[in-house]
């Protein structure tokens, strides 16, 4: 959970902003001060309110396989849960910088390799 929402969090601000600029979220203390803490809230909110009826609205087959989910306890329960969550979110707010940098246009790789500054029709 955290992997996946932490590789979506720096463009949570484009959301808070309504609009596709931002200023904190792409940074190191936007990875500690906004980014992380929306992991948290987002994992919360998608583990204790949203997943049981994601998972029971299902279509049949898939609804099946995973109703073993919906019972499963989710928390952070020790510290060691707690520092795997934090590192898996970081790790996936990193890895969403690095390939930024290799797709946008004023992205650092963009800029520096020019293979990666050509239009591919």
């Amino acid at each position: 959970t955290a992997l996946i929402l932490g590789s979506m969090a720096p463009d949570f601000e484009y959301f808070l902003h309504f609009r596709p600029y931002g200023v904190i979220g792409h940074t190191w203390l936007g990875f500690l001060y906004l980014n992380l803490p929306l992991v948290f809230l987002l994992a919360y909110i998608y583990h204790h309110i949203l997943k049981k009826p994601f998972i029971t609205h299902l279509p049949k087959p898939f609804a099946g396989y995973y109703t073993y989910v919906v019972d499963e306890r989710w928390g952070l329960h020790t510290w060691k849960d707690f520092f795997v969550f934090c590192y898996s979110a970081l790790f996936g707010m990193l890895t969403h910088v690095v390939w930024d940098a290799f797709t946008h246009k004023t992205g650092y790789f963009v800029m520096e390799i020019p293979l990666l500054q050509r239009e591919l029709h």
